[in-house]
């Protein structure tokens, strides 16, 4: 199916070129968010794992736990994305086309989502005023008479 006709069944399928020796399409489909759920649990976790505070880590250690979270889960991520064997692809594809992938995952299932959640988070704000008044407008301020301007209003100070 040519591209313009994937586009029309679902804008947020993307075509790329891969291979290493041999260029072929791959189709990069939106995630379902159940799957988008678990990957960003996953990714959660790497996160948590990298910034534990009590683990002192060397800087070979943290690059070490870093290749072990994209071995164990690179794979996954390609073959929800495209619906191939994500082993069988990383034969194939090189760091350059992988970049490139996670660049449309991103794009198609994180990019758009947060905005969009941000703009409906203003709109829910509105509707939720905060019940706590500031400091100045809790206090009463009395009126006082300024020194600065004349008693005269059509008079210009000195």
């Amino acid at each position: 199916m040519p591209e313009s006709d994937l586009q029309k069944l679902n804008p947020q399928i993307a075509e790329i070129d891969i291979g290493s020796r041999n260029l072929r399409k791959l189709t990069i489909y939106p995630l379902s968010l159940k799957d988008q759920i678990e990957f960003t649990d996953l990714i959660g976790q790497a996160i948590l794992l990298f910034m534990d505070k009590e683990a002192e880590r060397t800087d070979i250690e943290f690059i070490t736990l870093i290749i072990q979270f994209i071995k164990q889960n690179i794979s996954k991520l390609i073959s929800l994305a495209t619906g191939e064997d994500g082993e069988k692809l990383l034969e194939e594809i090189t760091n350059d086309q992988v970049a490139q992938i996670a660049d449309i995952i991103y794009v198609v299932n994180y990019e758009g989502s947060i905005k969009n959640f941000q703009g409906l988070f203003e709109k829910i704000k509105v509707l939720f005023p905060s019940k706590r008044q500031s400091l100045m407008s809790a206090s009463v301020t009395r009126a006082t008479r300024s020194t600065t301007s004349p008693d005269d209003p059509s008079k210009t100070g000195d």
